[in-house]
Parts: C-alpha cells; sequence; structure tokens
C-alpha cells in the first residue's frame, strides 16, 4: 500500500519505524521558556527588565526552531522550525 506524499510529511519516520502522525508534541523546555517570557515581556512596561525578558525569549524561540530543523520528528515540524527562524530574521532585518 503506497503512503501519500502529505502522510509521509506528517509521520515521524526519522527516529522510528513506526510511521506515527506527529502534529503536536508536548513543548518542550525552549518553547516553554518563549512563551512565558514572552508574556511577562508584553505585561511589563518599558525597561530594563522588559528588554531582559524580550531577549530571552528571543533567543529561547531561535533555539527551539534550530533544535526543530536539526532534531524535527518529521518533514512538517522541521519546515515549522524553518519558518519560524525565517520570520524572525525578516521581523528583525525590517525593523
Amino acid at each position: 500500500m503506497s503512503k501519500s506524499k502529505f502522510s509521509k510529511f506528517l509521520q515521524n519516520s526519522f527516529f522510528s519505524k513506526e510511521g506515527k502522525l506527529v502534529i503536536i508534541q508536548c513543548p518542550n523546555l525552549p518553547l516553554l521558556l518563549w512563551f512565558i517570557t514572552m508574556i511577562i515581556s508584553n505585561l511589563l512596561k518599558e525597561g530594563e527588565i522588559k528588554s531582559i525578558f524580550s531577549w530571552i525569549s528571543l533567543v529561547s524561540i531561535i533555539i527551539w526552531s534550530i533544535l526543530e530543523i536539526i532534531f524535527g520528528v518529521n518533514y512538517f515540524r522541521r519546515c515549522l522550525g524553518l519558518l519560524i527562524l525565517a520570520m524572525i530574521i525578516i521581523t528583525r532585518l525590517i525593523t
């Protein structure tokens, strides 16, 4: 039985022969750190503390995206990491 290209795109074929569909996983540490620090930095008013939380947020989402590009369980996750990293770079170049 032949699998569609779309299902191969979503299967965890990199590290497992099981071929389970994987779109969402439990968040890992860099993603959780990004989420928490992003919320905190958006709640704070301008200042040094806000700047520190913003930088931690930026670095943690960059680390997450690079980890997804390198170690993502399927092509979808790797493309997602690449898309997020590209968006970060483009928004930093624009502003």
